[in-house]
């Protein structure tokens, strides 16, 4: 018993043990109230963006760095590393985070949140379709429907960035859709009718985006004239 309660004293946050650790009253309180999130907060809503900054960094550090030691060294030694310093940098090098920490968010109409929602939760439906059946499909399908989640991930954080082309990237992706909803052919009768309605779906969303495609091109223009 004594021992778990030493290893409770070190999981002061595990949702398992709290409850525990405050009956034997190992409990101790935050002397500094916690800040959760990133030292760099990200400043999109770009899934692939948020992958690859890592990346970005490392490479945009490599550019910088004179010497293949150095190089290496950026490689596969910490983040905070630089010539001169431990493998993983000084700790007085990383900033203080102070509140308020403002979470990056821009306001987004209610409808383009619920056009999102909808749209995001037949993606999860379809996903789990293509895991049931994929060994039925054709190995291209399945890659062209992971591309397809990927590019709609994507251009929803358009969406939420207020990116100008997200329009055009929304029209594209509701484009080709219909296309290859054209093009496949149903396993089943119930198939079919889920195929209709989802093609007036997106029929519908693709004459959205057009049209607001249009009025930003034409607000665009009317800008550059004045």
């Amino acid at each position: 018993m004594e021992l778990i309660t030493v290893i409770t004293c070190h999981l002061n946050n595990n949702e398992y043990f709290h409850v525990y650790i405050i009956c034997v009253g190992t409990f101790q309180a935050e002397e500094e109230k916690v800040i959760y999130g990133l030292v760099h907060p990200l400043q999109t809503w770009d899934p692939i963006n948020a992958q690859l900054c890592h990346l970005k960094y490392i490479i945009q550090k490599l550019q910088e760095e004179k010497g293949f030691s150095n190089k290496m060294a950026t490689i596969f030694k910490g983040p905070g590393w630089s010539p001169g310093k431990p493998w993983t940098g000084l700790r007085e090098d990383i900033p203080e985070v102070k509140e308020p920490v403002y979470k990056y968010d821009k306001d987004v109409p209610l409808w383009k949140n619920l056009y999102i929602f909808l749209h995001f939760f037949i993606l999860v439906i379809a996903s789990g379709g293509v895991a049931k059946f994929k060994e039925g499909m054709s190995p291209l399908w399945v890659v062209a429907f992971i591309l397809f989640m990927l590019f709609s991930l994507t251009s929803f954080g358009a969406i939420y960035d207020h990116k100008s082309y997200a329009p055009l990237m929304e029209l594209f992706r509701c484009g080709v859709f219909l296309v290859v909803a054209k093009l496949s052919i149903p396993l089943t009768s119930s198939m079919v009718t889920v195929s209709i309605g989802l093609s007036w779906l997106y029929l519908a969303s693709a004459a959205v985006w057009l049209l607001l495609s249009v009025k930003h091109n034409f607000l665009v223009k009317k800008v550059k004239a004045l």
